[in-house]
């Protein structure tokens, strides 16, 4: 005979009963499961697991939860399990009744904090796991927390760290204006983004990018900071080399034509400032062309390198030696108040560079002319500058005199003409006296009709017929070529369109582009805005560069010629081979054809070494890729051969000269030219 409960006990029976019982209206799981897994009640609240479970009041509840109840009653101790159904997750606390004939079931939904659980876990484990550093502050900016990127990153682990200020707010203190700005920064209650010269823990510098966000609690009270760090040490280190590229030369070191610029800019600041004049020097070595083809360019650039060193040691300090392309240098020497000590200057120069240097058993001497002009003069601005200086060295090559010579009048006198011929051509480009004209580029082996060379050509009034070899230059030096290029990019594109439409002819339109073009910070949206003017497709046309720009300023037009590149324009290297760039730029660069130089074409297929320079070309093309394409054509054996070493177009008079486009739609029209030797 079973004993009578307690009073109280018999109460909370009763209590418990009444509870389960009396749940109908209410919307979290209520249910009660006798002790051999049989459901007696749930209420609407438990619709959720009644239909996971497949059950309902009468029936079995399925395993494990039949096997829980029993457990339950055995002992008389609460349990609880979590159910998960779907996205949904139900903490159900199992509770006996005293009779140990029934469990109660009350379900709560926790499907809320089981999710900010899991997001919190997530989070965590992103913290911890985190690429970029995180440092977590107090708000007198000491350590409370960083993560393993950040021990990474500097070498401070937690005993290091924590309690300490991070090492980066260490090396902003030591600038007072940066701590100020970012003390300023985070009390406006924004944020501070910048770059910093960080050191680990070992004393080596890295260059980080940070962003510090300040945590605040009620009344905007700040409690903690977060900072974020990453590591742009390798992208500082690119920024440097690309600046090595654009402003240095890469054989000699010295500053190129570009930097030049900025320190020439500099001294006419400090002229007006003070009064201190300086001398503009342009240093041409006598004999480099014959001696670079004698001896080849290996010994050719350890001379220019031997002079550069030279010249540098002798040079006052303050002074600057820059390469201001091929064998050309300049030095900028300051506080020159008189001609005589520019000429002081200008001799030690020469003398340095006359020094005997031995290269590869041959003992070499140099020597070379220097032009001069004085600053303060009646031209402010560097171009006239060094315009000038540029009248004076053409005069000093063409005379090759030897020594030093002034920029007088007399040399004014005589590059008059060149002013006027200038003046000429700027008329010619406002009045459409430029004309176009094209030369067909053909396949080497079928005769089709491939491409066309868009070429300006001048006939002007008074000067006659001015081949382009004497009105670019002009252009280039007095930045006409802007306009100029600019004209002839519209005419060949709107031509190239008028083909399609009137002939369906789909053929590549190349375009010469000077190093002056690529310099202007438009050029990109220039040729965007022109093909979308003209509706030419971009996979139809072609920029023609020279060699000229990977000497003068490789880093300077690489993004703009990878800009149009993205465009899906193509680039080809002009006159490839005539001058001295590295294949490094070649391979660096988005070039799609090499052009071989009528220079090597001429003397095809009888002069040995224009066959072996030829078949290295074709080959480099092949390896790298590239088109490739021969200009200057002009003989039935030259297109043999081309074509025998894999050659596979050719421009030359041998298929046709420049024509107009009247005559070159009729060529198009044809599909394919008859070649003759004559």
């Amino acid at each position: 005979m079973k004993d009578s409960p307690h009073p109280d006990t018999r109460e909370a029976i009763t209590a418990l009963d009444t509870l389960a019982t009396t749940s109908d209206t209410n919307p979290a799981p209520v249910l009660m499961i006798a002790c051999d897994g049989t459901l007696r009640y749930a209420n609407a609240g438990a619709w959720l697991i009644l239909r996971h479970w497949s059950a309902s009041v009468g029936t079995r509840v399925p395993e494990p939860w039949a096997s829980l109840a029993r457990t339950v009653c055995a002992t008389g101790r609460t349990d609880e399990r979590t159910l998960s159904v779907g996205h949904v997750s139900l903490q159900l606390l199992f509770v006996p009744n005293g009779n140990r004939e029934t469990v109660c079931v009350f379900g709560a939904d926790i499907t809320s904090r089981r999710r900010l659980e899991k997001d919190r876990l997530i989070k965590a484990h992103i913290y911890a796991q985190a690429h970029e550093a995180i440092v977590v502050t107090d708000a007198e900016f000491r350590t409370i927390d960083i993560n393993i990127a950040y021990t990474r990153l500097t070498g401070y682990t937690e005993a290091d760290a924590l309690g300490e200020p991070p090492s980066f707010i260490v090396a902003a203190k030591r600038d007072v204006s940066l701590f100020a700005e970012i003390s300023q920064a985070l009390a406006d209650g924004a944020s501070w983004r910048g770059e910093i010269w960080d050191r680990t823990k070992g004393g080596a510098q890295i260059a980080v990018r940070i962003l510090i966000t300040a945590v605040t609690a009620e009344r905007n009270s700040v409690t903690h900071y977060l900072a974020f760090i990453t590591d742009i040490s390798f992208r500082k280190e690119a920024e440097e080399q690309l600046r090595r590229i654009a402003h240095y030369d890469g054989l000699t070191g010295l500053p190129n034509r570009h930097l030049l610029e900025d320190y020439i800019h500099n001294a006419i600041w400090q002229s007006r400032r003070t009064g201190e004049g300086f001398a503009i020097m342009v240093v041409d070595l006598n004999g480099f062309k014959h001696l670079n083809d004698t001896h080849g360019h290996r010994v050719g650039d350890r001379v220019l390198q031997h002079v550069s060193r030279q010249m540098v040691e002798t040079v006052r300090t303050g002074d600057t030696v820059a390469r201001y392309g091929g064998d050309g240098f300049v030095v900028l020497a300051r506080n020159i108040t008189a001609p005589d000590t520019a000429e002081i200057v200008a001799r030690k120069v020469l003398a340095a560079i006359r020094r005997p240097t031995r290269i590869d058993e041959l003992e070499l001497s140099m020597t070379a002319d220097i032009g001069v002009l004085l600053y303060p003069t009646n031209q402010t601005e560097i171009e006239p500058l060094l315009r000038k200086v540029d009248n004076a060295m053409q005069r000093i090559e063409h005379d090759h005199r030897g020594g030093v010579h002034f920029f007088s009048d007399a040399i004014r006198e005589q590059s008059d003409e060149t002013f006027r011929i200038q003046n000429q051509l700027r008329r010619a480009i406002s009045d459409a006296g430029v004309c176009v004209q094209y030369q067909p580029q053909i396949d080497s082996t079928s005769g089709a009709v491939v491409g066309v060379e868009a070429l300006a050509r001048w006939n002007d009034p008074v000067f006659g017929a001015v081949p382009p070899s004497q009105f670019i230059p002009i252009a280039e030096n007095s930045g006409l070529i802007h306009e100029l290029g600019e004209r002839v990019l519209l005419e060949a594109c709107r031509q190239g369109r008028d083909w399609i439409d009137s002939h369906g002819a789909h053929i590549r339109v190349g375009v010469n582009v000077s190093v002056r073009q690529l310099q202007h910070r438009e050029f990109s949206n220039t040729v965007e805005r022109i093909l979308a003017e003209t509706g030419f497709p971009a996979a139809d046309l072609e920029l023609e560069l020279t060699e000229t720009v990977f000497i003068e300023d490789a880093g300077g037009v690489l993004p703009t010629l990878n800009d149009v590149a993205d465009m899906g324009v193509r680039l080809a290297i002009d006159d490839f081979g005539t001058r001295y760039a590295s294949l490094m730029y070649i391979k660096l660069f988005p070039i799609h054809r090499l052009k071989i130089d009528r220079a090597f074409v001429k003397d095809l297929p009888q002069d040995a070494s224009a066959t072996q320079i030829v078949t290295a070309i074709i080959a480099l093309a092949k390896s790298l890729d590239c088109g490739i394409i021969a200009e200057g054509v002009e003989t039935i054996d030259q297109l043999q051969f081309l074509a025998h070493k894999g050659c596979t177009e050719i421009q030359g008079y041998l298929c046709s000269p420049p024509i107009e486009k009247e005559h070159c739609a009729k060529v198009l029209t044809s599909g394919c030219m008859h070649i003759s030797a004559t």
